[in-house]
């Protein structure tokens, strides 16, 4: 018979139709808000490009952990002008 009243008067399978109808509703909001939140959203520009832009403005600080991977870096490769001036900045 077709259109008419389901045949199947199992609970079980209008429980199993019911959940996944409303997963794939709540998904589909999901992806519907992120996809918009993306298209709509500002997209901000990085601080920084290079270690120059660190080295030649004055209002960035480096702050990093003393006797830590980044601070022994510095202090091994300040050999490197540029790199000596970032540990120069370390040392303020």
């Amino acid at each position: 018979m077709l259109g008419g009243p389901c045949a199947a008067k199992k609970l079980a399978i209008r429980l199993v139709v019911g959940a996944w109808c409303l997963a794939a509703f709540v998904l589909g909001q999901a992806y519907n808000s992120t996809f918009v939140t993306y298209v709509i959203a500002p997209v901000a520009q990085p601080l920084i490009n290079s270690v120059h832009d660190i080295v030649n403005d004055p209002n960035i600080r480096v702050v990093v952990r003393k006797d830590r991977g980044m601070d022994v870096f510095f202090s091994v490769i300040s050999e490197i002008i540029m790199f000596r001036r970032v540990a120069a900045m370390l040392d303020e």
